[in-house]
């Protein structure tokens, strides 16, 4: 946890917040707390880096209106739903999972 909080630290400054190096880094971050059974903290991240991927999408589209869906957003996804699954929320994560499936 405590390297990944450092690497996260150091790529946010050299690539900015929304940099897909440093959200795979945040991913990994989000996967360890959790696994350390700090869902509420893995969670924030999860959501964080969603939103900011979606921004990413929204971007990519260029007001085109088409859909545009990474892997990258997909794996947070399903990250997350599992994340929610273990924490007994199931309609969460249920439509979560549908949207990755």
């Amino acid at each position: 946890e405590e390297l990944f909080r450092a690497a996260l630290q150091q790529q946010s400054g050299l690539y900015g917040p929304d940099d897909s190096t440093v959200l795979q880094t945040k991913r990994e971050l989000a996967l360890c707390l959790s696994e350390q059974g700090l869902a509420d903290e893995a969670e924030a991240l999860f959501r964080q880096i969603l939103a900011s991927q979606e921004r990413e999408q929204r971007s990519a589209a260029g007001g085109m209106g088409a859909r545009v869906v990474s892997r990258d957003m997909l794996v947070t996804k399903q990250s997350l739903a599992n994340l929610l699954e273990q924490q007994l929320r199931s309609p969460e994560a249920e439509d979560l999972y549908r949207e990755v499936f």
